[in-house]
């Protein structure tokens, strides 16, 4: 399953997207705290951190003045709306059990659907040997499976645990797993990369 090294890539697991108190889309919230996905990708850090593989966190931290955001797309559209959030906002921060932990890295964005464009990630992970990158967080509906079709595009094997992604609703999570992650990333349970990691 873990084809070389591997690194876990934690997106956007932060409170103004996937907290209930402060997420623009309350089904996706909804759907991360129902699923106990926080908890899940927890989990899984923890192995990584264990046996000494990188952690990336991908936040989405968009400039004050959004001069870097292209509106052609409806979803770019709706990010130009109302008044974005200051760095220091407590919305910005990570939800509990996704923290920065001390060697892990983040890689913020500040425009963009995807941790893979337009950012060090893609260099960092190449310099660091990476062959199989596991991909958590939200959404699935756009960041999760743009980031695993650029990945898988750049070469990397992909894994991507079931119980550690979630989208707006079990219905588009189930179509878009199933019909699309599953023909260019290995659908997995984390607890089946946890115990591979621990060897």
């Amino acid at each position: 399953m873990i084809i070389g090294k591997p690194a876990l890539i934690i997106h956007e697991m932060q409170k103004f997207v996937v907290d209930p108190q402060y997420a623009g889309f309350p089904a996706l919230a909804n759907q991360v705290t129902e699923r106990g996905i926080a908890k899940k990708i927890a989990a899984l850090a923890t192995a990584f951190r264990n046996a000494g593989a990188p952690v990336f966190h991908t936040p989405a931290r968009g400039r004050p003045d959004r001069k870097d955001v292209k509106v052609n797309t409806l979803i770019a559209a709706m990010s130009m709306k109302g008044t974005p959030l200051p760095q220091d906002h407590p919305a910005q921060a990570y939800v509990e059990g996704c923290e920065f932990h001390e060697g892990d890295f983040e890689i913020p964005r500040s425009s963009g659907m995807t941790a893979m464009v337009g950012t060090q990630l893609d260099t960092l992970m190449r310099r660091m040997d990476i062959e199989t990158v596991v991909v958590t967080g939200v959404s699935v509906n756009v960041g999760v499976a743009g980031n695993v079709m650029v990945a898988s595009e750049l070469g990397y094997h992909v894994l991507v645990p079931d119980d550690c992604v979630a989208a707006s609703d079990m219905e588009t999570h189930r179509a878009i797993v199933d019909n699309q992650m599953r023909m260019i990333a290995r659908v997995v349970q984390s607890e089946d990369v946890i115990a591979e990691l621990a060897g």
